[in-house]
């Protein structure tokens, strides 16, 4: 007998075991394999669609699979057409990737679902589908997203064209109109000529393109040239100005140009000291007629005026100039002494005679000065009481301000209101150590009083007095009283309440010396301001009670009754023993102080 090989009958036995083991493919396997092989078959887009919408059974991946083989964006639009279609597609928008005509397809088919319309829109990028997507779906969910990723202008002026809705016209004609103020930015950023951006800031409809090219401009003629033309853009004048260096055209501006904030803005930028006084001789002095500020005064002239730093340009413009407030302002930094004397002597205008007296340092001049009866003899007062209390040294500065305000004033049946002045009256302490100010404010001050009697206000019998009134003196004790205080030596402040010349600095003096001796003896003073600063210190029972009850000045019987340790005497006080209410107060409030302390 024949005996078969080993090795074929062992590929036999393997051959029989797999058909045996191999599964059997199931009737509903096979007929699914045979309808992938008719669709992979298949080619053209439109009979692809025809097979799809003739199978019934058609499983879910297939139907997605075949929508996304489709090419055709009308065969895409005519397969979503069927609602069984769609509503799988929509249903598996998140899970399944399609195709950008899928997704095209879907946003046309008015899909509702936005979460899928905009996973769509991020996989289209062909910019006429979008184009045609929000000219044709016009309430489509992301229309304003499509718009916001077409950037052909060609495109977007067919939406601002043909879309139906105003704002998406708009949108559309802004982003055309972005487009070309950037190519345009770009194109001046590029250019050199002057003549040629010149042009651009002239004619450009773009504030953007307009700055652009003022940046560029580098001839300062050009600059002063577009600074000047009254049909530019204000803004774009004033940034012809920011880019202009050249000293003498802005001097130039500064005097001819109409705008104040323009001659303003040409003098900030001025450094050069014979330009300065070119233009507070030459410039406007009339402020803008809705500038009411006491520092506008004198207009631009006066405002270079303040900035002169040569005393010889000084000189010329405080003994030269016919307007008062250019005079005051040249003499704001003044330091020469006789025309500092002359203008406190003889200057035309209060402003200018009371700004030079706070500058001066002729102590025989400012005692003179002290005795008049207005603002200038209490200025020249305290200047007097800060010079010799410097004893030599620089003196506490003193600067003048004044704010606009308004007085009512009733003339017959009449009410009128009076514009004038609050002058306020600043010590810079910062040289003396103290490192802060004081300040001292009048009533209100009437501005040009003659004026308002040659219109006939003061013809009328018993109309009010419209008077300049003076600063109380007695306001400057508390600050001058803390510079002696402060840069004074205690034995120096000793001499100087017994001796000083200026009245002011003796009562600042005595407030401020540590002997108690003197105090006692300037609290027994006939000088009621004097007994007034040094009530504070006291510390004498016997005399602050002389003082609570017998003074005839009612604010220092308050002042001892609210320093009083006696409790019988501030009972007394309180409860009938004075006339003034503010002293029964400050007797009431001492009792209260006296049981929190018990």
């Amino acid at each position: 007998m024949t005996r078969l090989p080993a090795l074929p009958l062992l590929a036999l036995a393997l051959t029989v075991l797999v058909v045996a083991c191999a599964p059997r493919v199931s009737p509903q396997v096979q007929a699914r394999r045979a309808q992938v092989q008719a669709m992979d078959a298949i080619t053209d887009d439109a009979r692809l669609v025809d097979h799809l919408l003739a199978t019934p059974d058609l499983p879910p991946r297939m139907a997605l699979g075949g929508l996304n083989r489709l090419k055709d964006p009308a065969q895409v639009d005519r397969l979503l057409a069927d609602p069984r279609f769609r509503a799988l597609a929509e249903a598996d928008c998140g899970r399944f990737a399609f195709s950008q005509p899928a997704y095209f397809g879907l946003l046309m088919s008015g899909i509702g679902n936005v979460g899928c319309a905009h996973r769509a829109l991020g996989h289209i990028t062909d910019q006429e589908l979008m184009t045609r997507y929000v000219i044709e779906r016009p309430d489509g969910p992301v229309v304003r997203n499509a718009l916001v990723r077409i950037t052909d202008p060609a495109l977007l002026s067919r939406i601002a064209a043909q879309h139906p809705d105003e704002r998406i016209r708009a949108m559309a004609d802004g982003k055309v109109a972005h487009q070309g103020v950037k190519r345009r930015v770009a194109q001046v950023g590029r250019t050199t000529d002057n003549e040629a951006l010149r042009r651009s800031v002239l004619t450009d409809p773009d504030a953007e393109v307009r700055r652009a090219a003022l940046a560029r401009i580098t001839d300062g003629r050009v600059l002063h040239a577009l600074a000047l033309t009254d049909s530019l853009d204000p803004q774009d004048r004033s940034d012809a100005v920011k880019h202009l260096s050249d000293q003498a055209l802005l001097a130039d501006l500064a005097v001819r140009a109409a705008q104040p904030g323009l001659r303003g803005q040409a003098l900030e930028r001025l450094t050069d000291p014979h330009w300065l006084f070119h233009v507070a001789r030459q410039a406007p002095t009339a402020p803008p007629k809705w500038d009411t500020k006491p520092e506008s005064r004198g207009g631009t002239r006066a405002a270079a005026a303040r900035r002169l730093t040569d005393p010889a340009h000084r000189r010329a413009v405080v003994l030269g100039d016919g307007d008062g407030a250019v005079r005051a302002a040249a003499l704001e930094n003044a330091t020469d002494p006789d025309l500092l004397a002359r203008s406190a002597r003889d200057g035309a205008t209060d402003w200018e005679r009371q700004v030079a007296t706070v500058r001066l340092g002729d102590l025989a001049l400012l005692e003179r000065l002290s005795r008049l009866q207005d603002n200038q003899g209490a200025l020249a007062a305290l200047r007097r009481a800060l010079v010799e209390a410097s004893g030599g040294a620089p003196p506490a500065a003193v600067t003048l301000s004044r704010k606009s305000a308004k007085q009512g004033y009733r003339i017959g049946s009449k009410h009128v209101d009076i514009p004038g002045d609050v002058l306020t009256v600043t010590i810079d302490l910062a040289n003396t150590g103290a490192g802060q100010d004081q300040a001292v404010s009048t009533r209100f001050s009437p501005r040009y009083p003659q004026a308002y009697r040659v219109r006939g206000l003061m013809a009328q019998p018993g109309g009010p007095p419209i008077a300049q009134p003076a600063i109380d003196r007695a306001k400057f004790l508390a600050p001058l009283t803390r510079v002696v205080r402060v840069s004074v030596p205690a034995a120096r402040r000793d001499a100087l309440a017994a001796s000083a010349a200026s009245p002011l600095l003796r009562v600042a003096a005595m407030a401020s010396t540590p002997n108690l001796e003197t105090v006692r003896a300037a609290a027994q003073s006939p000088d009621p301001a004097l007994r007034r600063v040094v009530v504070e210190r006291l510390s004498d029972g016997p005399l602050l009670a002389h003082l609570a009850t017998r003074d005839p000045d009612a604010a220092i019987r308050a002042a001892a009754a609210g320093r009083l340790g006696d409790r019988s005497l501030l009972g007394t006080i309180r409860d009938n023993g004075a006339e003034d209410a503010k002293v029964r107060q400050a007797a009431r409030q001492r009792l209260a102080e006296l049981e929190l302390l018990r």
